[in-house]
């Protein structure tokens, strides 16, 4: 059996209580890191799951799949990630591949960004296509993040912009980083998306008692402190006034 369980988004107070049972019934537990950005210490989660929780990379799932679905044959794996668990494709991937290879799956479902961005008061329903931003590097950068926001625009639906995530370096993009990308695409692109006065939400630690939300134009919240990561973007789509209403509480 391999079971493949959200841990939240924030930190082990999120934990379901089902990951909980199945910790206890799992022969061995891999926590995988790569996808996001927890605040709970390995050795925090132990506490709660049991010792034999061990940490592993991106390789692991990814490219070493075939040996943790050799070990789901005959043992129940447990496999936790920050979040939940099917806001990655790597995850979606491995339980495609447990049932080619005949391998049992369960999924336990936990909090994640996907959800808590309500807390905007902007509605779940209305968004369109998620996107990432990746961090520059000496390549160009791809101009698909900036596309996908043209295109929700284009439909009235809101934008949840993630930030890229570097675990393995401890490189997390933040807010103001990711406006300063979204500002270059600008140049590059042009097509009126992204001007200093453009209106736009960031969100900072949603779910820990410390978090932020901040609605403004992009110049000002190019000046805001969000802290420590992980960051998220919004770019709003047509506002119902209930909406409006709340984003501005933000302000």
């Amino acid at each position: 059996m391999l079971t493949i369980s959200g841990l939240g988004l924030y930190d082990v107070g999120d934990i379901p209580r089902k990951t909980i049972a199945a910790a206890g019934k799992a022969d061995k537990i891999y926590y995988e890191t790569h996808t996001n950005l927890y605040h709970s210490t390995i050795n925090e989660i132990r506490e709660i799951l049991g010792e034999k929780v061990e940490e592993v990379g991106r390789r692991f799932l990814e490219e070493d799949s075939k040996k943790l679905m050799l070990e789901a044959k005959t043992q129940d794996i447990l496999v936790l990630v920050p979040g939940d668990p099917l806001a990655a494709t790597t995850h979606i991937e491995l339980i495609l591949e447990a049932k080619n290879a005949g391998v049992q799956t369960q999924v336990i479902h936990a909090s994640s960004i996907f959800t808590a961005i309500a807390k905007t008061g902007l509605q779940l329903y209305k968004f369109g296509k998620a996107t990432t931003l990746p961090f520059k590097t000496e390549a160009k950068l791809p101009t698909s993040p900036y596309h996908a926001v043209k295109q929700n625009r284009d439909s009235g639906l809101h934008t949840l912009i993630l930030l890229d995530v570097k675990s393995d370096e401890q490189r997390y993009m933040s807010a103001n980083q990711g406006l300063e990308v979204l500002l270059e695409l600008e140049n590059e692109i042009g097509l009126g998306l992204f001007r200093n006065d453009t209106l736009m939400a960031a969100c900072a630690r949603l779910g820990a008692p410390d978090e932020i939300i901040k609605f403004g134009e992009i110049q000002k919240l190019l000046k805001t402190d969000f802290a420590s990561p992980p960051h998220v973007l919004i770019m709003p789509g047509d506002l119902h006034f209930k909406e409006e209403e709340a984003l501005n509480q933000y302000a």
